[in-house]
């Protein structure tokens, strides 16, 4: 199985506070079924200096020394913002591998963000997939089941996570996953893990995912991530 969407570079973000508890979630995802795993610690105002000092890349190359049996790649979840667009134009903003495609994230707001379609627009005016990530949490986005399917029309790709497919974010949130997912909504399904005690919430979330896609749950971990990362989608 392929993840596109994790937090597990030690002391970068909000995952894991040291290589031990790191390399012991990627232990578990080995032994869940994982296979290739691409991490994507936040681009965003707190994250983006250590980015542009190398403190990212360093954090990555000592963890992929570590781990065996497992193959682990570095790309970044962005924080969609006109900062991001001024990178965007000069060609510096962290995509996924092959840069065909890459994370973004936009602020958990009841308001629609501004220029959202825009800049949606603009990203793949460059030839680059936008791929949202846990479009499912966004408040903007759970209270209009209309904007949801205009992304989708729009062919933006949208990652799903398993963790709120679990119940990590609440019954509310696990809900409106799971319709999602019933719908089609999802162009994939990712782990977002972040700290060791979420294995737990994945272990659910792939069980009712299972639950829900049938013989399609294959494709969703295996098929579909290695269309996103080659800038396509699924129909």
């Amino acid at each position: 199985m392929i993840d596109l969407h994790s937090h597990l570079i030690p002391k970068v973000d909000d995952g894991p506070t040291s290589i031990e508890e790191s390399i012991s979630i990627i232990e578990e995802l080995k032994k869940i079924g994982y296979k290739r795993l691409i991490l994507t610690p936040h681009w965003n105002d707190i994250n983006r200096e250590l980015y542009l000092k190398g403190e990212v890349e360093k954090g990555f190359f000592l963890l992929k020394e570590s781990c065996n049996g497992i193959e682990l790649e570095l790309s970044a979840e962005i924080m969609f913002n006109d900062i991001a667009r001024e990178y965007l134009e000069i060609g510096k903003l962290p995509t996924y591998p092959g840069s065909k495609s890459i994370l973004i994230e936009f602020p958990q707001s009841e308001v629609v963000p501004p220029n959202f379609e825009r800049l949606l627009f603009e990203i793949k005016a460059k030839g680059i997939l936008p791929i949202i990530a846990h479009p499912e949490r966004y408040p903007f986005l759970q209270k209009d089941s209309r904007l949801i399917e205009r992304l989708f029309d729009m062919e933006i790709g949208l990652l799903g996570d398993l963790v709120s497919l679990g119940g990590k974010f609440g019954w509310g949130i696990k809900r409106i996953t799971k319709e999602w997912l019933k719908k089609g909504y999802f162009h994939g399904l990712a782990t977002d893990i972040h700290r060791f005690k979420e294995i737990k919430y994945l272990k659910k979330g792939l069980k009712i995912a299972k639950e829900i896609l049938k013989e399609e749950f294959s494709k969703f971990m295996k098929e579909y991530p290695l269309l996103l990362l080659n800038g396509e989608l699924f129909y």
